[in-house]
């Protein structure tokens, strides 16, 4: 198959128009291949089965993802234990075997990295891979 140049915007389209295994195939790569591909040039990609099988009822939402960090004006306890462990918050998700105070602390960062992303302090990536803070009619959309 002859060499195909992709913009990251016409890749990214790819992707998520239809089953990677299938884009995969067309481009004469496996779909670990395309992943590496994505990953390497910052495309998000699917979770595994997007889109729906055809006949099933279109699911519609939007899903944030916020990567855990820490960035010094958590509360005391979310940095006492990052002193303790050094991996939090970046414990491995092999071990499932998390406490109760584990889990909540991972619940309590969530809570706040979020807080901060709809409160305008922290700028996120955009689809498009524009970096910037949401506007409030931005963030107003997210929930309506």
């Amino acid at each position: 198959m002859p060499e195909q140049e992709l913009t990251r915007r016409s890749l990214y389209d790819l992707v998520w128009s239809r089953p990677m295994t299938k884009v995969a195939d067309d481009l004469g790569i496996s779909d670990v291949a395309l992943k590496k591909i994505c990953d390497r040039h910052r495309v998000p990609t699917p979770a595994r089965g997007y889109p729906p099988y055809e006949g099933l009822p279109e699911a519609s939402g939007r899903l944030l993802y916020c990567k855990l960090s820490l960035t010094g004006d958590e509360n005391l306890d979310l940095l006492s234990r990052k002193r303790a462990t050094g991996e939090f918050p970046y414990h491995s998700t092999l071990n499932q075997n998390y406490d109760e105070l584990l889990f909540n602390a991972y619940r309590i960062l969530g809570s706040h990295i979020v807080g901060r992303v709809v409160s305008g302090q922290d700028r996120v990536e955009l689809s498009n891979g524009e970096l910037r803070s949401l506007t409030v009619a931005e963030v107003q959309n997210l929930f309506s």
